[in-house]
């Protein structure tokens, strides 16, 4: 018998949360960066340049160029700006070589070149993790959203959820997917308490924990809780807590949750069926109660 050591394929056996996973970022930039890709693309002198010019807060995507006549570098920033998160305001333009990109970033997040329009990031990093070039990969030659532009993009982080994607300008992370359901998911065709299972969190929700509330409320609310103001608001408390409370507001309403922590998974390693050297919480959802006026 062939067993499946694909890491995607050990954690969806092991029914591991995804939940909780998503990488946080108060500022995504897309940027062209050509083929091949090494592990680390964020040692690269573009992307450590990109960094530099966004600050804090900046998760630096490389994307794989469109048709080399078009010319130039494209850019597309997605910038969440402060106060309760309403999405990304998204800004796209063409540098005219890798060395204008870093300024025509400043210039986004200076308000410039603001443009709507939905982009879909699906992980087709090989040099990364052979789940997500291979799965990843195939996912992104195969899917077609009308009205969203898709990127095969570099590591969007949990190869173990393979294949991966993020929805932008709402923040959304989602795993496990296939063409279908990235369409159900970018079309809301479908309630999200049908695809929770697949969610990772929203990249605007900087603790795991807050990523687990939110998902509730999303759940709980529909569609329409990533359409207006929202936030999420974890309580202080002692260094290395493994119990929260979570204020969750949104969609004329608000939430109190507490979630906690009830163990450690071993990620699982490509190739092989012993455990890795990184582990994640698990991490449980022990109370949501709306609050009454």
């Amino acid at each position: 018998m062939t067993v499946d050591l694909r890491c995607s394929s050990q954690a969806r056996a092991r029914d591991t949360s995804p939940t909780g996973t998503a990488v946080a970022a108060s500022i995504h930039v897309l940027v062209d960066t050509p083929l091949p890709w090494p592990a680390d693309l964020s040692a690269t002198p573009l992307h450590q340049a990109v960094s530099e010019a966004a600050g804090p807060g900046v998760r630096v995507h490389g994307v794989v160029p469109g048709p080399s006549e078009l010319g130039g570098v494209r850019v597309v920033a997605h910038v969440a700006g402060v106060g309760p998160f309403t999405g990304y305001r998204r800004h796209a333009g063409t540098a005219a070589s890798a060395d204008a990109v870093p300024g025509l970033v400043r210039a986004m997040l200076a308000g410039d070149h603001e443009q709507s329009g939905t982009d879909v990031l699906v992980c087709g990093h090989g040099a990364r993790d052979r789940c997500c070039g291979s799965l990843g990969t195939a996912l992104f030659q195969k899917v077609d959203l009308p009205g969203a532009a898709v990127w095969r993009s570099g590591h969007l982080g949990g190869h173990r959820f393979a294949p991966t994607a993020v929805v932008l300008p709402s923040g959304t992370a989602w795993a496990w997917l296939d063409d279908e359901l990235l369409a159900t998911i970018v079309e809301r065709s479908r309630p999200p308490v049908d695809l929770i299972a697949h969610y990772r969190g929203s990249t605007a929700v900087s603790h795991p924990a807050g990523q687990v509330a939110e998902a509730a409320v999303f759940a709980l609310v529909g569609w329409s809780w990533l359409d207006g103001p929202c936030t999420v608001e974890i309580a202080e408390g002692a260094a290395g807590a493994t119990e929260w409370e979570v204020a969750v507001a949104g969609a004329g309403a608000a939430w109190h949750a507490r979630v906690r922590e009830i163990g450690r998974l071993p990620q699982p390693v490509c190739g092989s069926d012993e455990p890795g050297r990184k582990d994640d919480p698990v991490l449980e959802l022990t109370d949501l109660v709306e609050e009454r006026p």
